[in-house]
């Protein structure tokens, strides 16, 4: 039999897969709160496949929430995605810039 590998952190495994765009993503998350697919695939990807692939990707890795609200007369809208903190207990996306800009807005200053 193989060894097992020790289980990566989740930060260590975020930080190994993320990239420019993401980063990106979830500043703009952290900074407002929810997009849908649709937005962030117009925002910052070539395609929507493409967008739905990292959006996956991210929930895997625990970067991102995601919920699909019901509409009233049946079915339901687009997935929706927010920024979560479970992956990255000690900073927030983009935290090092803001800091060193002055630029992280007063409600973001609060958990």
């Amino acid at each position: 039999m193989g060894k097992h590998l020790p289980t990566a952190d989740p930060l260590l495994r975020l930080q190994a897969s993320i990239t420019a765009l993401d980063d990106r993503l979830l500043g703009w998350l952290y900074d407002h709160g929810v997009f849908t697919t649709d937005q962030i695939a117009v925002a910052l990807f070539p395609s929507l496949d493409f967008t739905q692939r990292r959006l996956r990707r991210l929930t895997a890795l625990r970067a991102v929430d995601r919920f699909r609200p019901n509409k009233a007369d049946g079915g339901s809208h687009p997935y929706h995605y927010s920024w979560t903190n479970s992956a990255t207990t000690t900073s927030t996306p983009n935290a090092d810039f803001h800091e060193a800009a002055g630029t992280r807005p007063a409600a973001a200053n609060t958990p």
